[in-house]
């Protein structure tokens, strides 16, 4: 068994399960002493319906997700 088959989608709340939702803010800005350049560091929040909360580097994510369809496509390229 992979561990696809452990995860079983659903469409409803069920009484363990927990909405999760997410969205883009801004962590912090960095201005560049010499040139006046400023970076704006993101986070995506995660939250849940009970109140919890987790942030995580927006590139970090990024660079994750951009890897697992990197693995996918190569999975599907296997498949064919």
């Amino acid at each position: 068994m992979n561990n696809n088959e452990l995860i079983t989608p659903i469409s409803e709340p069920t009484a363990t399960s927990t909405n999760v939702t997410m969205e883009m803010i801004v962590g912090s800005t960095e201005i560049n002493d010499e040139t006046g350049d400023v970076k704006v560091n993101y986070f995506v929040k995660f939250s849940a319906g009970n109140g919890h909360h987790i942030l995580y580097p927006w590139e970090g994510l990024k660079s994750a997700v951009q890897s697992w369809v990197l693995i996918e496509e190569e999975m599907e390229k296997n498949i064919e």
